[in-house]
């Protein structure tokens, strides 16, 4: 196919309490990252694009090249702005890879498990559906991408009957409540509303709208230790301004992932079960 598979493993892991991107947690020992790069490869992607920060890079790196079927590049993502405690922004991380990707490439988180279907479907989308100046966005059912360890942050979907992203709502505090009923800061959630976990497909023109929007939004946040540079954020201003389309593709995959190190134990024996 000629795809490059990008890996956001640059995080802190603040909730974990690690670098969780290389916890334990497949059958025979793998991290959820030798999952989804076998998933990848499987689906066609070529190579391996890992943002990373230089003090775990040697680790991350020694990790995926035991046991990765393709080869592995690394990206940095404190070499584009002095560092600081908090990454700036999946969006900034992206960014510090674009001397790499010069071809159709996928994003994803690397501590999320998408499932073969997921990765399948986005893999599809850059061979038959990629264009100019567009994007893919693959969804999951939000009741299927819950903790029940404590609150997540989703992106929610909505979509237009054309099956294209309108707008991408950031919830950054999710549950399953005492009642059954699935609730965020901004209120009750659907149990099957589109949720986003940053599994994204990309044609390379998009590198140059993303770069425009961070040049507008860093300059007011270089003494802001918070704030982040999200791509679902600046994909909805690009979508609503026009300047790109984002095809919104579901997917009956199973995610899992690990925000909590409670998580790792539930994620051991659901992925146990999944790879008997």
């Amino acid at each position: 196919m000629g795809a490059s598979f990008v890996l956001l493993a640059a995080g802190v892991g603040r909730r974990y309490g690690g670098l969780k991107q290389l916890a334990p947690v497949g059958p025979h020992g793998e991290a959820i990252i030798d999952l989804t790069i076998a998933d990848a490869a499987a689906a066609g992607f070529d190579e391996v694009v890992a943002i990373v920060r230089h003090s775990i890079a040697d680790e991350i790196r020694a990790h995926i090249e035991r046991r990765s079927p393709i080869p592995l590049r690394l990206a940095f993502q404190d070499d584009l702005l002095p560092a600081r405690t908090k990454p700036w922004g999946t969006a900034h991380a992206l960014l510090s890879a674009a001397p790499l990707l010069d071809r159709p490439f996928a994003v994803a988180n690397a501590d999320d498990y998408y499932d073969v279907d997921g990765i399948g479907r986005l893999a599809d989308w850059l061979q038959h559906h990629r264009r100019a100046n567009a994007a893919c966005l693959v969804a999951y059912r939000l009741g299927d991408t819950l903790s029940e360890r404590g609150t997540v942050s989703r992106g929610i979907c909505e979509v237009g009957s054309d099956g294209r992203l309108t707008r991408c709502v950031e919830n950054l505090k999710i549950a399953r409540e005492a009642d059954g009923v699935v609730r965020s800061e901004r209120g009750t959630l659907a149990e099957d509303a589109a949720a986003s976990m940053n599994l994204f497909g990309f044609d390379p023109s998009v590198l140059d709208l993303i770069h425009g929007e961070w040049d507008k939004w860093i300059p007011n946040k270089l003494t802001d230790d918070d704030d982040e540079c999200r791509l679902p954020e600046v994909l909805n201003d690009l979508v609503a301004s026009g300047r790109a389309t984002v095809d919104v593709v579901r997917t009956t995959g199973n995610w899992m992932g690990i925000t909590y190190t409670e998580d790792l134990e539930p994620t051991r024996a659901a992925l146990a079960y999944r790879f008997r």
